[in-house]
């Protein structure tokens, strides 16, 4: 069970990023129902606007469906906040599956990283694996990856050491 359930879900900007579990306030394994208050006005995206666009003139709830999901893709819809600052994806089942983090969110990861923070500071918390199919930088400890990954450059760390975090994926282990 949920520690949210039965109370009124909110999104918190400056909520910490806590890997494999929240951000924003709220929690992986959450139903969508829960967030049906939230949603009630979103904005549908159009397919006829780019979904970039979209997403950056649109201030509240922004919901997007995926009519064609096949593979290991689980995710059938999206919901973006503020501008994109955080987004919500959902599997067929309506579960919070995965919470990613974008310019404007403000919380903070292992309690001092944020957006636009250096990528290499991560490593005082965990190791970083580059994925160059993903193109993302994985998150891990002894015990292995934590739920967490990281957009950055398309590119190896060692290869460009000065890189910005522009993302961050809060996930169960899908990734």
């Amino acid at each position: 069970m949920n520690e949210n359930q039965g109370e009124e879900v909110s999104i918190n900007l400056m909520a910490p990023v806590v890997a494999g579990r929240s951000a924003a306030g709220v929690e992986l394994g959450m139903h969508k129902a829960e967030f049906s208050e939230l949603f009630v006005d979103a904005k549908h995206w159009n397919q006829a606007t780019q979904i970039q666009e979209a997403i950056g003139e649109t201030a509240s709830w922004l919901h997007v469906v995926y009519d064609n999901v096949v593979g290991d893709d689980r995710i059938t819809e999206d919901y973006y906040y503020s501008y994109g600052a955080v987004r919500l994806a959902f599997d067929a089942a309506g579960t919070l599956v995965m919470i990613v983090l974008a310019e404007g969110y403000q919380g903070t990861l292992f309690d001092e990283i944020r957006i636009g923070d250096r990528l290499d500071r991560v490593l005082n918390h965990a190791d970083l694996h580059y994925d160059d199919v993903d193109e993302l930088h994985h998150a891990s400890i002894a015990e292995g990856e934590i739920g967490l990954s990281i957009y950055a450059e398309e590119s190896p760390l060692f290869n460009l050491p000065d890189q910005k975090i522009s993302r961050i994926f809060v996930h169960d282990d899908f990734l």
